[in-house]
């Protein structure tokens, strides 16, 4: 790696007592871990191949590097598929394939980047059960070859720390939540916070101490999501307002602060909502129109949009459905249609509410899609959104 005293920051990580007995018993460079590809199969490019039958031509094609940075540019670029399949690729090139005879090296820096970012794709794309049967092999990433003082090549020039980047860590122990060992995660978290305070503490850098402060918030934020889809309520609301208090960045506090109204509505805790509504965190006008939305009151709920000047798709979709409920379905898809963005769930608002208003939804599914394709991330199949 180059440039070791610019990044050494990022791959601090407190040694695991596996790794301390290996050193002990002074054997290096043994490899204990080989996660392999079990799916090897491309995905296919369902949104380029419907936007290639609905305009009868061939959807723009992106040239790109088959490397990292080719990955990078494929998911700016919402070619997620494509990403993944880059990402099956390059690990099958590096030799991560059953029984391939170069699985006797430990994996390199390089592959594991390629294997975080793969798992993130996973999730993305909602293939949990690839994730967690490809995520196995990593077992707790406690194992000794997942640090640098293990390792000869890097021993010598007295690299320490963890191999493994940090999203990696985050999407590891988010794994058990999607499989009947859930409560799994809630221990991989803890110690996942343990470790990365502990980090933080011994950082004398104030840059360094802030990529740290921003890992623990994001720990924080999965451990929130995960008790969330555990159906415990109260503890991912209890860490949300731990976080909405601490965290200063604005532009967080807001989006922390819409997810505990989402949380709150849903649970019709009609106290804490109302606390959070007098709150002066947050959009004041976006937050009292989920308080008349919650009271039924769409019609105020109505105006209080056509005040605000967000232009924003939550606002457009908002508006819609404000029209909905108040018996103006017409109005409701005219607002939809008129939007210069379409992601994916305002696109299922329209198509939904457009069957309501006209004879002719198929024809408006199949124009506004072919209108907005070219921008739309395929994480979706477009057969769920009819358009074909």
């Amino acid at each position: 790696m180059e440039n070791w005293s610019d990044v050494w920051y990022l791959y601090a990580y407190p040694p695991s007592d596996r790794l301390n007995h290996a050193l002990v018993d002074g054997s290096i460079d043994r490899v204990f871990t080989t996660p392999v590809l079990r799916h090897e199969q491309l995905l296919t490019e369902s949104v380029s191949e419907s936007t290639s039958l609905l305009k009868n031509q061939e959807a723009e094609d992106l040239h790109i590097t088959e490397d990292k940075d080719g990955l990078k540019c494929l998911i700016k670029a919402g070619r997620m598929r494509r990403a993944f399949n880059l990402t099956t690729q390059l690990l099958v090139k590096m030799g991560h394939v059953p029984n391939a005879p170069i699985r006797r090296a430990a994996c390199s820096v390089e592959s594991l980047e390629i294997w975080n970012c793969r798992f993130q794709l996973l999730i993305a794309l909602e293939m949990q059960d690839v994730l967690k049967e490809e995520a196995a092999a990593f077992n707790e990433l406690d194992a000794p070859d997942l640090y640098f003082e293990f390792r000869s090549q890097f021993r010598r020039l007295d690299y320490r720390g963890s191999v493994i980047p940090f999203q990696f860590r985050l999407i590891h122990a988010e794994i058990p939540r999607f499989s009947a060992q859930y409560e799994h995660s809630l221990s991989r978290l803890a110690n996942l916070e343990n470790d990365a305070r502990q980090v933080f503490e011994s950082m004398n850098n104030d840059a360094h101490k802030a990529v740290w402060k921003r890992r623990l918030e994001a720990v924080r934020l999965t451990q929130a999501r995960v008790v969330y889809h555990m159906k415990d309520h109260i503890s991912s609301i209890t860490i949300y307002e731990e976080l909405l208090e601490k965290t200063e960045d604005v532009d967080k506090k807001k989006l922390i602060m819409d997810q505990l109204l989402r949380i709150t509505m849903a649970l019709g805790h009609f106290k804490f909502l109302e606390s959070l509504i007098n709150s002066k965190i947050g959009d004041q006008v976006h937050k009292r129109t989920m308080w008349a939305v919650f009271g039924a009151n769409y019609q105020k709920a109505l105006d209080l949009l056509n005040q605000s000047s967000a232009d924003s798709t939550e606002t457009c979709n908002n508006k819609a459905i404000c029209y909905l409920y108040t018996g103006r379905v017409k109005e409701a898809v005219e607002i939809l249609l008129a939007h210069r963005r379409a992601p994916v769930p305002l696109m299922k608002n329209l198509y939904t509410i457009g069957d309501l208003a006209s004879t002719n939804s198929a024809d408006i599914r199949s124009q506004h899609f072919s209108k907005h394709c070219a921008s739309l991330a395929d994480l979706y199949d477009p057969a769920q959104l009819r358009v074909l």
